[in-house]
């Protein structure tokens, strides 16, 4: 059994052995995180200060140590491989940790709780190996040490080509790094062999090759979308991987949605509130939300347009806006203006009832501008899948509607 993964056993172990003597004797109390990390720190420090890095063609990594007869560059003060520093904040500390990125990878990126494919190596600072595989093996980040699920979506994989007969896979673009853990992020207080004792400082060397997105809750959304997207804008997508799905609860009933079969607590199940809709005009099918009730006007051409809503007593009138969120039961319509052409067309009355479902009005042209049309449609929460594109057809700024092409698959 690889080591990485016997993390949960040893530790239970570690704290039931740490329990039955500290009432005795407090030889076996467990360090301060922030002393330990302190002490962690500095030794890292000294390791990249005092040894040297090579890495190969195939992104294989060896480290000297620099002595007066053989000087060479430090880790530290090396160029190609520029040394990074990253913030996790974990156990009430905020750890600095330093890292590699030999090569980012090419392909897709894994969340925190995702399965990952790779090769790997651990060190101790002494260069000597307590773990590792040769041989690519899979892990569930969020089974696994903590340093792992903080970095490896810093990552991308590559891609891989299956040989006839016998031949293993050949992988190619895939990301490769180097971590530098303090034992907060690791082990801390267990010893996992005589190479790696309680509260060691940890070097990782891996290859990301393959990942395997996963639906833990099996409500038909992949776990990697069930996290709080909204607090990061739509123009930076590209920090959006440091989200954890562990963070993010809608309903507050104390499951994160990726654990939780009803994300918006409404009493109806995730999986029934994504089912599909197939747009008659436009032939693109919709996953409808489950964060939610939202209403949502979809126009069926590229444009520029107003929007001017009927709402029922009690609800404030959202003004100029192409979708928003209402809990109150009653009829909603849409007036839709063209602007560059002042054709108007308004949407038949809809009923948001209690919201145990998709409801979507009939579909209405205009008479003036054959190019415009209007659906209204009520449901609950954000998709699954896809990407927030042609802003007319699906008009909603605040991400309340993705469409779905058909190349979006589980897997996208």
């Amino acid at each position: 059994m690889n080591k990485i993964v016997r993390m949960l056993v040893l530790l239970i172990a570690g704290l039931a052995i740490t329990s039955c003597h500290h009432s005795s004797s407090d030889d076996y109390a467990i360090n301060d995180y922030g002393v330990q990390f302190k002490t962690d720190s500095t030794a890292i420090a000294t390791f990249l200060d005092t040894h040297h890095i090579t890495v190969d063609a195939d992104y294989n990594v060896t480290f000297d140590t620099i002595t007066a007869a053989t000087p060479m560059t430090s880790i530290r003060n090396q160029t190609e491989y520029p040394l990074k520093d990253t913030l996790i904040v974990e156990d009430g500390i905020n750890y600095h940790v330093p890292f590699l990125k030999l090569r980012e990878g090419t392909q897709n990126r894994p969340s925190n709780v995702d399965s990952v494919h790779v090769v790997y190596k651990g060190l101790n600072l002494y260069r000597q190996s307590f773990d590792g595989s040769t041989n690519p093996i899979w892990f569930k980040l969020d089974e696994v040490i903590t340093g792992w699920a903080h970095f490896l979506p810093n990552f991308k994989t590559g891609t891989y080509t299956i040989p006839s007969g016998n031949d293993p896979a050949t992988f190619n673009g895939f990301g490769a790094g180097v971590l530098f853990l303090p034992s907060g992020l690791a082990y801390y207080n267990s010893a996992i062999s005589t190479t790696a004792p309680a509260y060691s400082p940890m070097i990782f060397t891996f290859k990301l090759l393959a990942l395997r997105y996963r639906d833990h809750d099996r409500d038909g959304v992949l776990s990697k979308d069930e996290r709080d997207f909204a607090s990061i804008p739509d123009a930076n997508q590209s920090t959006r991987w440091t989200l954890h799905a562990a963070d993010y609860d809608l309903d507050g009933d104390g499951y994160p949605n990726y654990l939780d079969t009803d994300d918006d607590g409404d009493h109806v199940l995730t999986k029934t509130e994504i089912t599909a809709y197939t747009h008659s005009k436009t032939s693109k099918k919709v996953y409808f939300p489950y964060n939610g009730n939202t209403v949502t006007a979809m126009m069926s051409v590229l444009g520029s347009y107003t929007y001017s809503w009927t709402v029922p007593p009690g609800v404030p009138n959202p003004g100029n806006v192409a979708s928003f969120s209402a809990t109150t039961p009653g009829d909603y319509s849409v007036q839709v203006t063209n602007n560059p052409t002042g054709c108007v067309i308004t949407t038949d009355n809809i009923i948001m009832e209690s919201a145990q479902g998709l409801k979507v009005s009939d579909e209405k042209f205009s008479t003036c501008d054959s190019s415009i049309g209007v659906i209204l449609v009520i449901a609950p929460g954000i998709p699954s899948c896809g990407s927030l594109t042609d802003p007319a057809t699906y008009s909603n700024p605040a991400r309340v509607r993705r469409h779905v092409d058909a190349s979006c698959s589980p897997s996208n």
